[in-house]
Order: structure tokens, then sequence, then C-alpha cells
């Protein structure tokens, strides 16, 4: 990376901390507007971007990140099948541990939706709220016990009769049984529905991405690309991304080894 002298911003390159031996760490530049870069972490504060490449995974400037947020913003305003989008994204909330990406997908829905009677929330008392943990109740954890969630986290046919113990209807869909044209009819039908989401069990390593099955919602559909906006509980993983449906289909047909049966969509649905 290289800048010219005229350019405003004084360039300094470190290596991350930690990285430094790993075979894939390479070089971080950090440009700072009228600072000095005194410590591995430019502050949040003050135009920063930097860059890192750890195997696969690159981070991104803020700057890109906002940019992207709000391109993605304005490009779900405008799609037909986006209802669900501005309902379930300001009660998403990074899954607690590596085996409650389920259990955050069914609370960011279940909060979304204004229909369900909530439970006081000990930490947020007097305010109804589903937390993560608040879901498991003697009902629920009779599916399946908080601490083996934890561990290897709910199958397909789990969630739905997690979710029936909570007294919300839910259906599933299961990947083996879709095929495009169904997939996308059911898309279309249920996001265009506010009183409807949907929660999707795919398998990362058929989209590329590292990990293995996954829950998250997913909230739009773009006819023009002939895909659709998931929601990822693993912030700390990914931000929320677009898959084709062809893609997700093929993601959702990948067998879950936990219950011998293919991944699928959970679709909850209220009155």
């Amino acid at each position: 990376m290289h800048v010219g002298s005229s350019h405003p911003f004084n360039v300094h390159s470190f290596i991350a901390p930690g990285l430094g031996d790993h075979p894939d760490s390479q070089t971080i530049s950090v440009w700072m507007k009228n600072a000095q870069a005194t410590s591995p972490t430019p502050p949040l504060d003050d135009f920063w971007f930097f860059s890192v490449v750890y195997g696969h995974r690159k981070f991104i400037s803020r700057g890109n990140y906002l940019s992207k947020h709000r391109s993605r913003q304005g490009k779900v305003a405008g799609l037909k099948w986006n209802e669900n989008y501005f309902q379930v994204s300001p009660y998403l909330e990074t899954q607690e541990n590596q085996g409650f990406c389920g259990i955050a997908s069914i609370a960011a829905s279940l909060n979304s939706l204004q229909q369900i009677n909530k439970p006081f929330a000990a930490d947020y008392w007097p305010y109804r709220f589903f937390t993560q943990s608040g879901l498991f109740t003697p009902q629920s954890s009779k599916v399946k016990a908080k601490h083996l969630v934890s561990a290897s986290g709910l199958t397909l046919e789990q969630m739905q009769s997690f979710l029936k113990a909570l007294d919300i209807k839910a259906s599933v869909y299961f990947g083996n049984d879709l095929t495009e044209d169904l997939l996308r009819n059911l898309l279309k039908s249920a996001l265009a529905n506010g009183n409807h989401r949907l929660i999707v069990d795919f398998s990362r390593e058929s989209l590329k991405q590292e990990g293995h099955g996954h829950f998250s919602p997913v909230v739009a559909y773009d006819n023009t690309s002939d895909s659709v906006l998931v929601l990822d509980v693993a912030k700390f993983k990914y931000p929320p991304f677009w898959v084709k449906t062809s893609d997700l289909l093929a993601s959702l047909k990948t067998i879950d080894s936990d219950s011998g049966k293919s991944r699928g969509i959970v679709q909850i649905t209220v009155e």
C-alpha cells in the first residue's frame, strides 16, 4: 500500500498482536488523521482505516462498514419482500455462546413480534423482553437443557419443539423437500407478511464460510438478483450477507449429523 507525499494522512504500520507468528499474518496499515500510531488500536472517534488478512477473513474500515450498512438498508428499502428486515434487525443480538445460534435467532424473532406476550426479564425489570437465557423455561428445557444447547446447539425439529414449548406456532420445511420454486415462494410469502418470521438452518461449509451448521433469521428477498438477506447472529464472525436462492437451497439440503436429516427452515407464525 503506497501513499504519495501529498496525501494528508500519516501512515503507520505494525503487526497485529498475536498474528506476528502466523503464516497468513499481514502488516496492518493504519491511516489516521492528525494522529500518531501510539497504540495498536486506532481511536473510533477519528477517521481510520485498517485491513488485516488472517486466513480467509478480512476486516475492513469502519467507514466502509458503515457505507455497506447504509447501502444494504437502501437496497432493502426498495424491495417488495422486506418487512421482516425492519422488524427483526433492531432486536438482533449476538449469540451468547457458540451453541446459541438457534436461541439468538428465536429471541430476535419473538421480540420483533409485538403480538406475542413477552416475559418480564430480571435484568430489564419492569420491561418485558425475551433474553437468550430467559427462553429456557421449565417446559422448553425439557426439549433440550441450556447446558446441552450451549454444547451442541439445536436441530431443526428441536427448534420447532422448543418454540411449541413456548406456545409459539412453528412449521418446519426440510431442505430435501424443497425445490428452488418452492423455496422462493415460501420466502416471498413469509417475508411479505409481518406476522411471519423465518429462521434458516444452513451449512456454512456449503456457502464457503467458516464453521458447520448454523441458524440465523432470513429477513429480505431481492427478486432481481434472486437472493436473500441473512442476519447472522454470530456477529463476532460474519456481518449480514446476501446469498443466492440456489446456494441457500444447496446449504439447506446438507445433512445435520446430529439428526441424520437435512437442514431447512423454521417458520414462526402469529395470528
